[in-house]
Parts: structure tokens; sequence; C-alpha cells
């Protein structure tokens, strides 16, 4: 059994990181944005953040099973605090578009190795009430780092030297953390094998469906607020249509891991495919007449994306653990990243070609597949 308090600072060292990366890329893209760089090149830094997490996650699964989760979980913090001051010290687009893809190689490798501790060192009744208060303080970062930005800029104060010092208190947070974590890494077999059962069929559904929720959650649902502007919202509409969107990703996330615990993961997913499927319908049939549809859209889909991806976490840590928990980890965080980056680019294909129409009937599509992937997977347990 865990010490309580490792349950806690594995999600507040998240929320930290997150509320940190938030305000310093941020402020990034605003400062490349004054000096004159179009919106392409701007985007570029923020893509190579992304490619830099989807590095990261790899690396893990290769690193992990030779040094230890533990081990590379700290040196990974330490190694965040770094970032953030050389990106604070630096100056210049390609200086910072390098920097931006080292942090997110840091970040990807502090997100497979702590979700995973998390996940292994959760009591069995209550991982999925852990998992989703992780997901929470992930989104609640989300939210917290644009906020911080603007009190910083309000007050006149250095952005990216606060994110550093919010990089010291991951760090000390880190030091919450017991020496006694599971060593299951450091004794297993260094074969490279996974027991075939739970790998095969359990890794290859989880992959189709943190693909489909990234999709959904960071991809085409993230797309939203830009969109509105296209439908003739306001920009002060269209931001507290984003911070809808992130508040369904916040605060959605423990309920449903709590739920998943008391009615069992199953049933959760099918309603959360559901409910993604039955909003997509009344996006298209009712999204450009009634204003609030758009938001109820953004908010089932920030929040339901989010909560598919915590379940298939929970589900992960039940039937996995150790070196094959890592990697299967691995494999979540990649998929969900791929789908993070290629939603947006389906999703304005779609809007593009047909309005708002296509888009509802895209992202319906993809809840339909999701619905089906779920159903597959309920009749192989």
């Amino acid at each position: 059994m865990a010490p309580p308090i490792a349950l806690w600072a594995i999600p507040l060292v998240y929320f930290l990181l997150v509320a940190a990366e938030f305000v310093a890329m941020t402020h990034v893209a605003f400062v490349l944005t004054r000096q004159g760089f179009s919106a392409t090149a701007v985007g570029f830094v923020a893509t190579l953040m992304w490619l830099g997490i989807f590095c990261g996650s790899v690396l893990a699964s290769h690193i992990t099973p030779r040094y230890g989760r533990e081990p590379v979980f700290r040196r990974s913090v330490q190694a965040l605090v770094l970032c953030f001051g050389l990106i604070a010290l630096v100056q210049g687009y390609w200086p910072w578009a390098v920097l931006g893809w080292l942090l997110g190689v840091v970040v990807g490798v502090i997100w497979v190795t702590g979700e995973a501790w998390l996940a292994e060192i959760a009591p069995p009744d209550r991982r999925g009430f852990y998992v989703g208060l992780f997901e929470t303080c992930v989104g609640i970062g989300m939210m917290t780092g644009p906020v911080l930005l603007a009190l910083i800029d309000r007050v006149g104060g250095p952005p990216f030297w606060v994110a550093f010092g919010m990089g010291l208190a991951t760090l000390a947070a880190g030091r919450l953390l017991p020496h006694s974590a599971p060593v299951v890494d450091a004794s297993e077999t260094t074969d490279g094998t996974v027991p075939d059962i739970p790998w095969k069929g359990l890794v290859a559904g989880i992959a189709a469906v943190s693909l489909i929720s990234g999709l959904l959650e960071s991809g085409s649902a993230s797309m939203l607020p830009g969109l509105s502007l296209r439908l003739g919202f306001t920009v002060q509409e269209a931001a507290w249509l984003g911070a809808v969107i992130g508040a369904g990703s916040a605060l959605l996330q423990t309920p449903a891991g709590h739920l998943s615990d008391r009615l069992g993961l199953h049933r959760i997913e099918t309603v959360c495919w559901s409910l993604l499927a039955l909003v997509s319908v009344g996006l298209w049939g009712w999204g450009t007449q009634l204003w609030w549809m758009l938001w109820l859209t953004g908010f089932v889909f920030g929040g339901m994306g989010g909560v598919i991806y915590t379940l298939a976490m929970v589900e992960l840590g039940q039937k996995l653990q150790g070196k094959g928990l890592v990697r299967a980890t691995s494999v979540l965080v990649v998929c969900y990243t791929a789908g993070s980056a290629s939603g947006p680019v389906m999703g304005g294909w779609l809007f593009d070609r047909g309005g708002l129409a296509w888009l509802a009937v895209g992202l319906g599509t993809t809840a339909v597949a999701g619905l089906g992937v779920n159903w597959w997977r309920g009749n192989r347990n």
C-alpha cells in the first residue's frame, strides 16, 4: 500500500508542470507574434513541443526498464527545471523552437512514468478516483497557466522566470514522494517480453481508444473557439468557449473515475461514447441556430474525450504492472498525442469543405467508431 502522500504528490507535480508549461510556451507565442512572425511560424513551435511529447513518450518505454521508473521520473523533473531556466535565458525563434521540443521530450517522459506510477500504487478500489484526480489536475493546470499569464502581464512581472519558479515548485513537490515506490521495473527480467494475453488484445484496443479520444478532446474540440469566430462570435465569446472546453476536461475526470470504481469501466465508457455521438447529432442539426449548442459540444467533447483517456489508464493499472504498465502507458500517450496533433488538420479540412455540418458529421462518425471499438473490447473481456 502506497503512502497517501504519494497519491496526491504526483497529481500536484503535474498541475505545476502543466501550468508552468502553458505560462512559458504561451508567452513564447505572444513574443514571437509581437516580433512579426507568421501564425504558421508560431504554430510550428507548438507543433515541435507536441512532437517532443511524442518522442518523450516513446523514449520512456525504452529507458524506464533499464534505469527504473522512480529514478527516471525524478531526473526528468530536474531536467524540466533546466528547460524552463534555458527558455528564460535565451532569446530568438530557433532557440525557443528547439527548447520547446526538448521541453516536450521531458514532459513526455514525466507523463508516462508518473501516470504509470500512480496507476500502480493506487488502491484497486480507488484507482479510478486517483487517476481521475491526476487528469483533473492536468485540466486545471491548462486553465491556470493562461490566467496566471494574464495576471503577470497586468502587474508587469517576468513570465519566463515565473515559469522557472513553478518548475522549482515541481521539484519540491517531487520530494514529497517517498523512495519506497515499487521496484518491479528493476526486478523484472529484461528479455523484453510481456505476457501475450493482456498485451495483444488490451493494448491494441487501448491504442485505438486513445487515438480517438485525442482526436476528440485536444484535436477537433480545441478548434471550436477559432471556428466560432468564423460563425460570427466575438473574440470574448470565443475565449469563453475555450474556457468551457477546458472546464469540461478539468471537472469531469475525477467524478467519472469515481463512478468507474462503483459501476465498472465498460458501462461508463459506453455512456461517454453515446453522449459524444448524440451531441454530434445536435451540432449537425442546430449548431448554426443555437449558440449554446457550440458551448455544449465543447464541454462534452473536452470532458468526455478526457474521461475516455482516464478510464483507459485505469484499465491499464488494473491489468498490468511494472515494465508492462510503463510500455502500455507509452502506447497510450503516443496514440493520444497523435490524435491531438491530427485532429485540428482533419477538423479544419472538414469545416472548409462543408462548414459546421461536415465537421459535426466527422465528429459523430469518430464517436460511433469509438463506440464500436468499445463494443468490440467489451466482448473480448
